[in-house]
């Protein structure tokens, strides 16, 4: 079990609404506040001025419409606004539009239990795709700065976050709770890749929740820490041209995950577990060091181009595939487990290498290597 430590905010009780739709809204002490009422719920918020906060109510998904503070699809103006931004959508079918705002502020964005979604983004593109479905609640940020820390937090439900062209200054926190969970930060499509960058001046923590999740980053850039860690259910990752200034560290789940690393650069620790069934893992980049451990199942792992001080793989229980080409290090490790495990090493640099096969019947092929010294160790067909 891994344990995290949590901040927690303390705000004074708001009554729920009574009324279908309809959301209350607030500015105190240089903050807004923002109150669902279980239902469906659909805003928009954008700051058009320095100081100026702006909330307008929009139809829902099923085209109903949103009232705010008693006044149906109506925009709500205060002034005095300059520091952050609290959401609390409890249960219901919820959106909510963000853009064109400098948040000096915490951004607490709490979802609740459902079919939640989060954007922050710089096109409506992806916003369309998702009204339909069963309950949203949509960031969207055209030139949102977010300048202190970042918290985005589902409860049970499947849930949707995408975060887009953003920079973020503080710390940044994804919680999305049990359910299908997707969560998507920089280009998704193509696009372009400065522009749809995400720049994290901290540390970035996503923690998907139990069943099936799917994680993708592009071009998200991190100044410390990035972690992933899932907590049951399967994990489908995607990470590709994004960088770490110190660890990069992905926690999969013990049923079967798809994890895929290409062209990212960690400047410390690259540490990848996918702990257990069938597993694939793929990991290209430039690491300070690199540590795979797939652990119990039939799993395959390909490690290519990768330049790195320090390669170790563990395979764990199981008949594995592991597969290094054309990697640079000093020193590249390789160990099995219980169970006939394939080794295989092709257009490989380093000072040394080491295999252990551990149980079962081993096989190695080592094609074109520059080693200094390569020795091997329980490998019965070598």
């Amino acid at each position: 079990m891994r344990c995290y430590a949590a901040a927690f905010l303390l705000v004074f009780a708001i009554p729920q609404n009574s009324f279908a739709n309809n959301v209350r809204v607030f500015v105190s002490s240089g903050n807004l506040y923002i109150y669902g009422d279980s239902k469906d719920n659909s805003i928009a918020i954008t700051s058009p001025m320095q100081g100026q906060i702006q909330v307008a109510g929009k139809s829902n998904s099923a085209n109903d419409p949103t009232v705010v503070n008693g006044q149906s699809n109506d925009t709500a103006v205060f002034d005095q606004w300059y520091g952050g931004i609290y959401v609390y959508l409890y249960d219901g079918s919820d959106e909510v539009i963000i853009h064109d705002a400098v948040v000096a502020g915490v951004a607490h964005f709490d979802l609740g239990p459902g079919n939640d979604s989060f954007y922050a983004g710089q096109t409506l593109m992806a916003v369309a795709n998702t009204l339909l479905s069963n309950e949203t609640a949509i960031v969207q940020s055209g030139n949102v700065d977010f300048r202190s820390i970042l918290y985005v937090i589902g409860a049970n439900g499947n849930d949707y976050a995408e975060v887009t062209g953003v920079d973020i200054k503080g710390r940044a926190t994804f919680t999305m709770g049990n359910g299908n969970d997707v969560i998507m930060m920089g280009d998704q499509g193509g696009g372009d890749a400065d522009e749809f960058s995400v720049n994290i001046f901290n540390t970035l923590a996503i923690l998907p929740g139990g069943d099936t999740d799917q994680v993708g980053l592009n071009g998200v850039n991190v100044l410390t820490d990035l972690l992933v860690d899932d907590a049951a259910g399967g994990l489908a990752l995607a990470i590709e041209n994004s960088e770490s200034g110190r660890n990069l560290l992905v926690y999969g789940t013990s049923l079967v995950d798809d994890l895929y690393i290409n062209q990212v650069s960690v400047d410390g620790l690259l540490g990848v577990i996918s702990e257990g069934s069938d597993d694939s893992v793929f990991v290209s980049g430039t690491f300070g060091q690199l540590v795979v451990d797939s652990g119990a199942g039939d799993d395959f792992v390909e490690l290519n181009r990768c330049s790195t001080g320090l390669l170790r793989a563990y395979l764990g229980g199981g008949n594995d595939d592991l597969r290094v080409s054309e990697c640079d290090s000093t020193d590249i490790y390789g160990y099995g487990g219980a169970g006939n495990d394939a080794f295989s090493y092709e257009f490989n640099m380093a000072d040394r290498l080491f295999v252990y096969g551990d149980g079962g019947t081993d096989s190695l092929n080592l094609t074109a290597n520059m080693f200094g010294s390569a020795k091997t160790y329980s490998v019965e067909n070598k």
